[in-house]
C-alpha cells in the first residue's frame, strides 16, 4: 500500500474504531433469571431478585483446610445504564465447621467457627480471562474494601483474613477454586477458598445465571 493511500485511509479507520468503542464499553456481564435478563434498575423491588445460596466451602489457611456448610441470603440486580450485574449479600452463615486437613485450632473441635465480618457484602460481575466471575467486597463508609473472615474458637478470635474473592459464576452456582483470589491475615499469611455455593432464586425464578452482555 502506498503512503498516499495509507494516509487517506487513516481518518476512515479512526472513525470506524471510534464508532466501535461504545459497543465494546457496554459489553458487561449481567444477571439472568430463568434465562431472561433481569430488568435494569436499582437494587430495590421490583428490579432485584432475592436469592439464597447453600453449599460447602473450604478455607485453606495456616496449613489447614477448614470445611464449613454455607448458607447466605441477598439480592441480585442489573443497574440502570447498562453496568455490570451487582449483588448484596446480607447474610453469610458458616456452620458445622471442621478441620479436614492439618492440626486442630480449638481445644474442642466443635468450638471452631468461621465468622463473616463487615456484612453486608457486595459483588459485581466481571469478565476475567474470558470467564464471568463475581468480585466480592465489603463497603465501609462508601469505600470498597476487602471482606473479612474470622477464625474463632467459640467467640475467641484466632485470626482474621481480609481480601476480595472472585468465584466463577456457572449455572446457578458460584464456583470457588483456581482464579478465585485470596485473603490475607495481618502476618501476611495467605488463604484461599474452594468449593461450590449453589444459587437459587424465589419460586418461579430458581435458575440464576450470568451472561455477557
Amino acid at each position: 500500500m502506498s503512503r498516499k493511500l495509507y494516509a487517506a485511509l487513516l481518518p476512515v479507520l479512526a472513525v470506524v474504531a471510534f464508532a466501535a468503542m461504545p459497543a465494546i464499553a457496554q459489553a458487561q456481564p449481567h444477571w439472568y433469571s430463568n434465562g431472561v435478563k433481569i430488568k435494569a434498575g436499582t437494587k430495590e423491588v421490583p428490579n432485584d431478585v432475592q436469592v439464597t445460596t447453600t453449599g460447602t466451602l473450604t478455607l485453606h489457611a495456616l496449613k489447614r483446610a477448614i470445611e464449613c456448610k454455607v448458607k447466605d441470603k441477598g439480592s441480585i440486580w442489573n443497574p440502570a445504564g447498562g453496568g455490570a450485574g451487582e449483588d448484596e449479600i446480607t447474610e453469610f452463615v458458616n456452620s458445622e465447621c471442621k478441620i479436614v486437613e492439618g492440626a486442630a485450632i480449638c481445644t474442642v473441635a466443635t468450638e471452631l467457627e468461621v465468622i463473616a465480618l463487615n456484612l453486608p457484602w457486595y459483588t459485581i460481575l466481571e469478565v476475567i480471562a474470558g470467564e464471568i466471575r463475581d468480585r466480592i467486597y465489603a463497603e465501609v463508609a462508601g469505600v470498597k474494601k476487602g471482606i473479612e473472615v474470622a477464625i474463632e474458637c467459640k467467640g475467641t478470635v484466632e485470626d482474621v483474613f481480609t481480601g476480595m474473592l472472585t468465584p466463577k459464576i456457572g449455572n446457578s452456582v458460584a464456583e470457588f477454586g483456581t482464579g478465585s483470589g485470596e485473603l490475607e491475615d495481618p502476618a501476611k499469611n495467605k488463604a484461599t477458598v474452594t468449593g461450590n455455593d449453589a444459587i437459587k432464586g424465589p419460586a418461579g425464578d430458581e435458575t440464576i445465571t450470568a451472561k455477557n452482555p
